[in-house]
């Protein structure tokens, strides 16, 4: 008898034989990966810039990833053809091609994408799902963002084209997509797709969702997800509030929501972030009171029912883990934190610098962050904590500071 909990599927008084053989010929084959890895890295080692190498080395953990995810039960979502080529492509093969949206961010020259009008396209993705195979292997979810963030105006025919060659080279697949910053064209998608065969992830669902603007997605399937880093910015900043009032807000009000997703551009910051992002579906539709949540969040994060720690992180919750939908993408960061420069006066790439912030970080809200951090502090001995705890101590005094 086989019963779904969650997500997860259990077998109860199952024959195991076929899952024990299939599993002993995944790790075989995970196996000989490794020991394939193994032997490059050691050549590299005579010839770091040998290019069929490297190549051959990507294609071999590209390969055990996929190996490991479905060893585990996992789909992994595979990058579908979206009809992106070189800038020489043309040149080179005669192929028609169109404007290629002009440059990303300002310095970043965009692909070239192929014209659906070509006679040879059809075959052109079949030889791209057929190389993408013969690397990482079949898939049902294909992620394909050809006019990504600004990347020129999408045509009907493009998303059907785009479709087309994924459902010819694997049929029943579905289409992964990110909603961000669409344009009017963008959602071609919704209905060049078949319902149901696409799956739309509502990046920003945490800060600016957008599913009232198209009906929750419908007909076809979306994700709420939250984006807990943007750009590597490495400061404290959460939006657990918003994250929680948002997420029961659209799950309720759209059937088309059949899931939650992480989509951050850094990680190893706020996991407090994560932890409640991913309870909020096992939550059975109740919203949960987020002081209350905090509270307990800190006694598991610590071991101890401690007061003046649950003071902290209550000061934390209403501070720089209380943003909303403001449209900020980050705090502003410690620039001993950025790379040696006599000039530096941001830590990453996109990071904000104290003159561009805009109340970012009020000083209110650096109070509290103080606040909670000296109440931390004072309370290392009193917390009495074993290796495991010790490890989450230790990770937020040096974050929060």
């Amino acid at each position: 008898m086989a019963n779904r909990v969650k997500g997860i599927t259990i077998e109860i008084n199952g024959d195991t034989t076929g899952l024990s053989k299939a599993l002993s010929g995944i790790n075989k084959e995970i196996n000989s990966t490794k020991s394939e890895l193994k032997d490059i890295e050691r050549l590299l080692k005579l010839d770091p810039t040998n290019v069929e190498l490297l190549e051959q080395k990507q294609k071999n953990l590209a390969k055990q990833i996929c190996d490991r995810q479905r060893e585990l039960g996992m789909q992994p979502v595979l990058p579908g053809w979206s009809g992106m080529v070189p800038t020489d492509f043309q040149t080179q093969s005669g192929f028609v091609t169109r404007g290629n949206g002009g440059n990303w961010a300002g310095d970043f020259v965009r692909p070239l994408l192929l014209n659906v009008s070509n006679a040879n396209y059809a075959d052109i993705a079949a030889d791209y799902y057929k190389c993408l195979n013969d690397v990482m292997g079949e898939s049902q979810y294909y992620s394909m963002d050809p006019f990504h963030e600004g990347g020129g105006e999408g045509t009907m025919e493009d998303y059907e084209a785009l479709y087309a060659a994924m459902e010819a080279a694997m049929p029943g697949s579905k289409w992964v997509i990110q909603q961000w910053q669409w344009s009017a064209t963008q959602k071609y998608a919704l209905t060049a797709v078949p319902a149901g065969r696409l799956i739309v992830l509502d990046l920003f669902s945490d800060g600016s969702p957008a599913f009232d603007g198209y009906n929750g997605y419908a007909p076809q399937e979306a994700v709420f997800c939250a984006i807990p880093n943007f750009g590597g910015r490495s400061g404290l900043m959460g939006r657990l509030n918003n994250l929680t009032d948002n997420y029961f807000k659209f799950k309720g009000k759209y059937s088309s929501i059949k899931g939650i997703g992480a989509a951050p551009e850094a990680i190893e910051q706020t996991p407090v972030t994560y932890d409640l992002l991913f309870q909020l579906p096992w939550m059975n539709g109740t919203k949960p009171d987020v002081a209350e949540w905090i509270k307990n969040y800190a006694t598991a994060r610590y071991g101890a029912d401690n007061t003046v720690v649950q003071e902290a992180w209550e000061l934390l919750r209403q501070g720089p883990l209380n943003y909303g939908a403001d449209g900020i993408q980050g705090p502003v960061e410690d620039v001993w934190a950025a790379r040696p420069n006599l000039n530096a006066n941001k830590a990453s790439s996109w990071g904000k610098t104290l003159n561009d912030a805009k109340g970012t970080y009020t000083k209110e809200r650096q109070q509290m962050l103080i606040n909670a951090t000296y109440k931390l502090l004072s309370q290392k001995n009193a917390l009495a904590l074993n290796d495991i705890y010790e490890s989450n101590y230790n990770y937020d005094i040096v974050e929060f500071g």
